[in-house]
């Protein structure tokens, strides 16, 4: 969206989906990714078991790339470094 290039999603990307904002004037082509995907979301999510967070250290995610599909724990790679920071330099009790 916007002609950003750098992949990936962040916080906020999706309002732009959500909801009209006039001083974007944006709007996205029939044939676009975007757009195909916004669609197949609202058809999709409904029908879709959305697992509740359940207390454990596994994350439960929708990989939109492709197929819509339910997996666990997200760039594990990354987040194993924010686990760390957070077992050795967060003050515990």
């Amino acid at each position: 969206m916007l002609g950003i290039s750098h992949p990936g999603a962040c916080h906020g990307d999706e309002m732009g989906y959500l909801f009209y904002f006039s001083r974007l004037n944006y709007r996205l082509d029939d044939d676009s990714t975007e757009l195909a995907v916004s669609r197949r979301m609202n058809k999709s999510a409904v029908d879709m078991e959305w697992l509740p967070v359940n207390g454990t250290s596994q994350v439960n995610y929708l990989d939109i790339t492709g197929n819509f599909t339910l997996r666990t724990d997200p760039e594990t790679k990354r987040m194993s470094f924010w686990d760390w920071l957070y077992e050795n330099y967060v003050a515990k009790p």
